[in-house]
């Protein structure tokens, strides 16, 4: 009825409460099969929690997030699964949103891409000091822990 409106999607990767993952491969049939064009639908993933832990858990096929398929944005945090001591995040996006909202800064002579034109350097640093301190056997490890402990959790309760 309305396929001649642009179309912003939110798609789910782990809801905080329950986890719940949308099948992102799904929607993009969907997309398809309605012969949207790809210039008339933007699709954010919002990864915050399960971002991080979604390449080390094997039942996730057909769930997969990537900038290979046509996703426009996705934001992960930092907080949740690597454990930085504040709130912190970080949000990706295509080049092409990115230089929409890029301003120059006269007395910096460069450009500013944060849409409050500032950022916290100091979490920024929490988020590589963690990535460097676990590296990827350390992320998997925590994986595996949080999973064990969920289906403990399951059958006690």
């Amino acid at each position: 009825k309305n396929i001649d409106r642009d179309i912003i999607l939110n798609v789910n990767v782990g809801t905080t409460v329950k986890g719940a993952v949308d099948n992102l491969d799904r929607i993009l049939r969907i997309l398809d099969k309605l012969q949207v064009p790809r210039s008339q639908y933007y699709i954010h993933c919002d990864g915050a929690l399960f971002a991080m832990m979604m390449p080390f858990v094997s039942s996730t096929k057909g769930y997969d997030v990537s900038f290979e398929k046509p996703i426009d944005s996705m934001v992960v945090s930092g907080h949740k699964m690597l454990g930085c001591p504040m709130p912190c995040g970080v949000a990706l996006s295509r080049k092409e949103h990115v230089q929409k909202v890029e301003t120059h800064i006269d007395y910096l002579n460069s450009v500013d891409t944060t849409i409050t034109g500032s950022r916290n350097g100091q979490l920024a640093l929490y988020l590589w000091y963690n990535l460097r301190k676990k590296g990827i056997h350390g992320i998997k490890q925590d994986v595996r822990y949080v999973l064990i402990i969920s289906i403990v959790w399951d059958m006690l309760f």
